[in-house]
């Protein structure tokens, strides 16, 4: 799965932008170690961290942290997206897993994700 990310400062210009890859095995492991106790918190909860997660995956990115720091990050974040599609959003688990992620941090913080088809992403 592709993962995409990028900030937009005030005017819509982009600041930054990153993409790196996971492993469909490492976010099935993340759904069965955590997903659990993250769903109960509830899709208010879970929308209300994306944000927090966004901004820690894309800190880390920026960092140029160690590799296990980036999947660990973009893993977070991805099982966050997963939980709110496939828990609260209708999206089978099997349409999630075939997508890539596009993740877009605002000025003011606020951020949004887009699940997009792998065969018809257009990642920079």
């Amino acid at each position: 799965m592709l993962i995409k990310a990028r900030v937009l400062s005030e005017s819509g210009a982009v600041e930054f932008c990153g993409k790196t890859e996971v492993d469909d095995k490492k976010i099935m492991n993340a759904i069965f170690t955590n997903g659990a106790p993250f769903k109960r918190r509830g899709i208010t909860w879970l929308v209300d961290m994306l944000p927090e997660f966004c901004a820690r995956f894309i800190d880390v990115m920026q960092a140029c942290q160690a590799q296990t720091e980036v999947d660990q990050a973009t893993t977070e974040v991805v099982l966050l997206a997963y939980l709110i599609d496939t828990g609260f959003g209708g999206v089978a688990p099997a349409v999630f897993l075939q997508s890539d992620l596009s993740f877009t941090v605002m000025h003011d913080g606020a951020a949004t994700y887009q699940r997009i088809p792998a065969e018809r992403s257009a990642f920079a």
